[in-house]
């Protein structure tokens, strides 16, 4: 995809008021060492191709070692100077070879891509809401259980973790991504720890994460903690974009298909005929990163088709996406793409469609207070909504629950489970694996 559909926000580094962010020790950038250093998160995330990037945060001006098949290389700084609002740590990764056999950082064993993925672990929308009338209490694990989601998930034993965006939450009552903000609430390093880092637990060393940022993460928020501490791809210079490009990782005998949807219209009532181009061409993109004879799932923050729930009223989910499908020529998605992974709604939702598209499962209730109830009157309510989505109300699972989702081989496929405990289970749906051509 050409790159100038890629556009750079004016949220220049530059121009950030470091705020109540304390300064860093080091103030000529950061370095790198031979000797050892502490090591505060060490975490892999998976990029384009397949790409596994090792990741370590320290308090430390120096990055550490990266041990991979027994071969000792010291890890590079992920930008060569101090990044405002995160002075207090220094960001260090390294590619991690593909077909290596294992990888370790000051001492502690790297999770790496399997060639044969058995069990993903899905979860969306995890950050504690600190502000407005439904605002949590992230001391309380049970108005905020993100701490103990991440833990049941670890529990499954996971292959991969994929995060469905909005990662971050704990903002100020006016948002500006040039302020950094307070350590309880701001576009700072604190509030990443505390809303991401810290009670992602064992979770975050248990397998690589594949991440897609949310809305709550785009350029007019809390991008530049995304890009400095998650994104998969190199650094952006000293800006953000608003538009990173779509690619996928293979599971075996399925690909997960990854595509950015953090700058979708808020509300999106209607068509934005300015950001349908964008997405037509991203739609085309995933297109050409679908194998022949190969099934995918496609995994995204904003749902292309799914029911919002309003308290008495609903809404279709995003008239743009969904528009910007139709516009690909067949009306729908690529057959061999199942299903499309997404969050934005804080509910557990299933829609299996009788048509060509994928089905939707939507899980963006891992820790973020829940959305407004689905009116019980949904068939009279939301007539209109289904209409559009040309499905009915009885087909239109959802749940006002905390959970996580759990993809997992099984003889006939994928299983897909909601789950809110390993041995609770919400809904069980079979993702069946096309069988290959003959010869």
């Amino acid at each position: 995809m050409p790159r100038r559909i890629f556009s750079i926000s004016l949220c220049l580094c530059a121009l950030f008021v470091v705020g109540a962010c304390k300064t860093g020790a080091s103030g000529s950038g950061p370095k790198i060492s031979d000797s050892e250093v502490p090591v505060s998160y060490q975490y892999t995330v998976v990029g384009p191709e397949g790409a596994v990037v090792a990741r370590a945060i320290t308090s430390s001006s120096t990055c550490p070692k990266i041990e991979v098949d027994g071969v000792s290389i010291v890890m590079k700084p992920r930008i060569d100077s101090e990044v405002p609002c995160f002075t207090q740590v220094l960001v260090c990764e390294h590619v991690i070879a593909k077909g290596a056999g294992r990888a370790s950082i000051e001492g502690q064993d790297l999770a790496l891509l399997q060639e044969r993925v058995e069990r993903v672990v899905i979860i969306g929308d995890t950050g504690c809401r600190v502000i407005g009338a439904r605002k949590q209490d992230c001391a309380d694990s049970q108005a905020w259980p993100y701490s103990r989601i991440a833990a049941m998930a670890a529990k499954e034993s996971p292959d991969l973790v994929v995060h469905l965006g909005d990662l971050h939450y704990r903002e100020g009552a006016n948002p500006n991504p040039n302020n950094c903000g307070k350590p309880s609430a701001g576009y700072n390093w604190p509030v990443w720890d505390a809303d991401f880092f810290e009670p992602s637990g064992e979770l975050l060393t248990r397998a690589p994460w594949v991440l897609t940022r949310g809305n709550h993460e785009n350029c007019d928020r809390a991008w530049k903690g995304w890009f400095y501490l998650l994104d998969p791809y190199p650094w952006h210079a000293v800006a953000c974009v608003d538009y990173s490009e779509p690619y996928g990782i293979s599971l075996g005998d399925m690909d997960l298909l990854m595509m950015d949807t953090a700058v979708v219209p808020n509300g999106d009532r209607e068509v934005d005929a300015d950001a349908l181009p964008v997405y037509d061409e991203m739609f085309a993109r995933v297109g050409e990163l679908v194998s022949e004879g190969r099934p995918a799932v496609l995994a995204t923050h904003r749902p292309i088709w799914a029911v919002v729930p309003g308290g008495d009223k609903v809404y279709y989910s995003s008239h743009t996406l969904a528009e910007a499908v139709k516009q690909g020529g067949e009306g729908s998605l690529p057959e061999q793409i199942l299903a499309t992974f997404v969050g934005h709604v804080h509910a557990l939702q299933f829609i299996d469609f009788d048509d060509a598209r994928p089905s939707t499962a939507l899980i963006g209730s891992s820790g973020t207070e829940l959305s407004r109830s689905m009116p019980q009157n949904l068939a009279e309510v939301g007539a209109e909504v289904l209409e559009q989505l040309a499905v009915t109300a009885d087909e239109v699972q959802h749940f006002e629950e905390f959970g996580y989702g759990l993809l997992s081989r099984s003889d006939d496929g994928w299983l897909l489970e909601y789950k809110t405990a390993p041995d609770e289970v919400l809904l069980s749906y079979t993702l069946p694996i096309p069988s290959a051509p003959s010869e």
